[in-house]
Protein backbone atom coordinates (compact mmCIF):
# COMPACT_ATOMS: atom_id res chain seq x y z
CA UNK A 1 0.00 0.00 0.00
CA UNK A 2 1.34 3.47 -1.10
CA UNK A 3 0.40 6.75 -0.48
CA UNK A 4 0.17 10.56 -0.87
CA UNK A 5 1.68 12.61 1.95
CA UNK A 6 -1.83 12.65 3.99
CA UNK A 7 -3.39 16.33 5.30
CA UNK A 8 -4.53 16.91 9.30
CA UNK A 9 -8.23 16.83 8.75
CA UNK A 10 -10.90 17.09 11.97
CA UNK A 11 -12.52 13.93 11.89
CA UNK A 12 -14.13 10.65 14.16
CA UNK A 13 -11.60 8.41 14.54
CA UNK A 14 -13.70 5.73 14.70
CA UNK A 15 -16.01 6.33 11.70
CA UNK A 16 -12.36 7.17 9.58
CA UNK A 17 -11.10 3.95 10.48
CA UNK A 18 -14.59 1.79 9.84
CA UNK A 19 -14.24 3.88 6.26
CA UNK A 20 -10.63 2.82 5.42
CA UNK A 21 -11.29 -0.50 6.96
CA UNK A 22 -14.30 -1.43 4.26
CA UNK A 23 -12.21 0.22 1.47
CA UNK A 24 -9.22 -1.71 2.06
CA UNK A 25 -10.86 -5.07 3.20
CA UNK A 26 -12.54 -4.61 -0.01
CA UNK A 27 -9.54 -4.58 -2.24
CA UNK A 28 -8.31 -7.55 -0.95
CA UNK A 29 -11.53 -9.55 -1.28
CA UNK A 30 -12.47 -8.31 -4.51
CA UNK A 31 -9.04 -8.67 -6.04
CA UNK A 32 -7.82 -10.87 -9.15
CA UNK A 33 -6.54 -14.02 -8.10
CA UNK A 34 -3.65 -13.92 -9.90
CA UNK A 35 -2.26 -10.54 -8.92
CA UNK A 36 -1.37 -9.37 -5.46
CA UNK A 37 -3.59 -6.68 -3.95
CA UNK A 38 -2.21 -2.89 -4.77
CA UNK A 39 -3.82 0.17 -3.21
CA UNK A 40 -2.53 3.79 -3.25
CA UNK A 41 -4.60 6.77 -1.37
CA UNK A 42 -4.40 9.72 -3.14
CA UNK A 43 -5.04 13.10 -1.63
CA UNK A 44 -6.06 15.66 -4.55
CA UNK A 45 -6.64 18.66 -2.62
CA UNK A 46 -7.26 20.62 0.50
CA UNK A 47 -9.02 23.86 0.48
CA UNK A 48 -11.15 25.07 3.50
CA UNK A 49 -11.03 22.25 5.01
CA UNK A 50 -12.19 19.80 2.50
CA UNK A 51 -9.81 17.10 0.74
CA UNK A 52 -10.54 14.71 -1.96
CA UNK A 53 -9.11 11.44 -1.10
CA UNK A 54 -9.23 8.17 -3.38
CA UNK A 55 -8.61 4.74 -2.48
CA UNK A 56 -7.34 3.40 -6.35
CA UNK A 57 -6.66 -0.39 -6.23
CA UNK A 58 -5.79 -2.99 -8.79
CA UNK A 59 -8.78 -5.01 -7.92
CA UNK A 60 -11.35 -6.87 -9.97
CA UNK A 61 -13.64 -3.58 -10.51
CA UNK A 62 -17.19 -3.83 -11.56
CA UNK A 63 -19.32 -3.11 -14.74
CA UNK A 64 -20.61 1.14 -15.24
CA UNK A 65 -23.90 -0.22 -14.96
CA UNK A 66 -23.56 -0.30 -11.19
CA UNK A 67 -22.05 2.51 -10.53
CA UNK A 68 -25.60 4.35 -9.26
CA UNK A 69 -26.71 0.53 -7.25
CA UNK A 70 -22.99 0.24 -5.48
CA UNK A 71 -23.72 1.68 -2.21
CA UNK A 72 -27.01 0.29 -1.68
CA UNK A 73 -27.56 -1.75 1.07
CA UNK A 74 -27.35 -5.45 0.32
CA UNK A 75 -26.06 -5.10 -2.87
CA UNK A 76 -23.37 -7.55 -3.83
CA UNK A 77 -21.84 -7.54 -7.28
CA UNK A 78 -20.01 -10.56 -7.33
CA UNK A 79 -20.98 -14.28 -7.10
CA UNK A 80 -21.13 -15.99 -3.95
CA UNK A 81 -17.48 -17.39 -4.05
CA UNK A 82 -16.99 -14.45 -1.73
CA UNK A 83 -18.55 -13.82 1.90
CA UNK A 84 -20.41 -10.45 2.83
CA UNK A 85 -23.48 -9.21 3.37
CA UNK A 86 -23.53 -6.19 0.86
CA UNK A 87 -23.82 -3.22 3.24
CA UNK A 88 -19.89 -2.20 3.67
CA UNK A 89 -20.11 0.39 1.09
CA UNK A 90 -23.13 1.63 2.78
CA UNK A 91 -21.65 2.19 5.50
CA UNK A 92 -18.80 4.12 3.70
CA UNK A 93 -21.07 6.19 2.27
CA UNK A 94 -22.95 6.91 5.01
CA UNK A 95 -19.77 8.18 7.25
CA UNK A 96 -18.73 10.15 4.46
CA UNK A 97 -22.32 11.96 3.94
CA UNK A 98 -22.56 12.58 7.59
CA UNK A 99 -19.59 14.18 7.54
CA UNK A 100 -20.59 16.43 4.78
CA UNK A 101 -19.06 14.69 1.92
CA UNK A 102 -19.79 12.77 -0.94
CA UNK A 103 -18.17 9.53 -2.06
CA UNK A 104 -18.85 7.60 -5.36
CA UNK A 105 -17.22 4.76 -7.16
Amino acid sequence: MTHDPLPKLTVEHNQITRLFLNLISNVIKYRAPARKPHIHIAVWSVDYGWAKVEVRDNGVGFSPEYAKTIFEPFTRLQNEERSGSGVGLTICRRIVERSGGRIWP
